[in-house]
């Protein structure tokens, strides 16, 4: 499975996220409630972003979907019996 998009998003909220947030701190209530929105805004985009490139470069392999439904084949199988 790639998981390459997700390890760039969590290297951006580690670095990025922290960051801003680290700074929004030092802001007045009046300006930091606006900047708060536009980073929680950038944060939910950059998510979607990197589920929709993990899903279209994980349907991209061809064993990734036999290989689930094997697993949970057998998964069935031993809680049957």
């Amino acid at each position: 499975m790639d998981l390459q998009h997700v390890e760039e998003f969590e290297k951006f909220v580690k670095t990025e996220v922290k960051a801003a947030a680290t700074e929004l701190q030092g802001l007045e209530e009046g300006s930091r409630t606006h900047l708060q929105k536009l980073v929680y805004t950038n944060l939910v985009d950059r998510f979607d972003v990197m589920i929709d490139k993990t899903i279209l470069a994980n349907a991209l392999h061809e064993n990734l979907l036999e290989e689930s439904l094997k697993n949970w084949i057998h998964l069935l199988q031993r809680l049957k019996y």
